[in-house]
């Protein structure tokens, strides 16, 4: 079907004058339905604007990035913005070899990377270990023969699902809590995995919950 443009231009009223904006297009309509086209096609040669759900994932993508928690509803900042500053303050006067060497005498008193890097942060002045020794705790722990077997997260996540089944041994009806087990443990298999993969983790290694104990004794 071919639509006659000049035909809807030159619609005019009875003597001769352009007819008002409202009856012209009610005209235009009319005569587009003659030939065969609806609104709806018409619809889609007009401009429109843009439908809500995507102008609303337009906006949100101009907020900050944030990362959703596995298994909750909550939502958290993926990470903390480091400052573009590299170099230690000019005000810290302790050495790089000082600072190894309080890393391994916290690491020999039974620390965790995380809380070595608390107390220097506190205690010291020390807000990253990277900008005055070149390297990261964990890196330092390792160069030592000082790196803990299994890495922190999964620790913490292994400790956390013996403790729930101690619990569900003293309250075997509390369903609440083998449902968290079921998560905990997910998580366990699924950061075992990604350990094996990076080679952090040998590949034999697997987690048994009749032996977990003995992981975090």
């Amino acid at each position: 079907m071919h639509l006659d443009t000049k035909k809807i231009q030159n619609i005019r009223g009875k003597k001769g004058n352009k007819v008002d904006l409202k009856d012209s297009f009610a005209n235009i309509f009319s005569y587009i339905k003659t030939l065969g086209f609806s609104i709806s096609t018409l619809g889609l040669f007009l401009p429109c604007k843009r439908s809500s759900a995507r102008s609303a994932a337009a906006d949100s993508s101009k907020t900050a990035d944030v990362m959703g928690r596995m298994h909750s509803r909550g939502k958290g900042i993926s990470a903390s913005a480091l400052p573009y500053k590299r170099t230690p303050p000019s005000w810290l006067k302790i050495s790089s070899q000082d600072v190894e060497d309080n890393i391994c005498k916290f690491a020999k008193k039974g620390l965790t990377p995380s809380q070595i890097g608390v107390i220097l942060r506190d205690s010291h002045g020390i807000a990253q270990v990277k900008s005055v020794t070149g390297s990261k705790i964990l890196r330092i722990l390792k160069g030592h023969g000082l790196a803990p077997e299994i890495p922190e997260d999964l620790y913490h996540l292994i400790k956390k699902a013996v403790a729930i089944r101690k619990h569900l041994e003293r309250n075997r009806k509390d369903k609440d809590s083998k449902f968290r087990l079921i998560l905990v443990e997910s998580r366990i298999h699924r950061l075992a995995r990604y350990y094996k993969k990076t080679k952090k983790l040998p590949p034999v290694w697997k987690y048994e919950s009749t032996t977990a104990s003995t992981l975090v004794a």
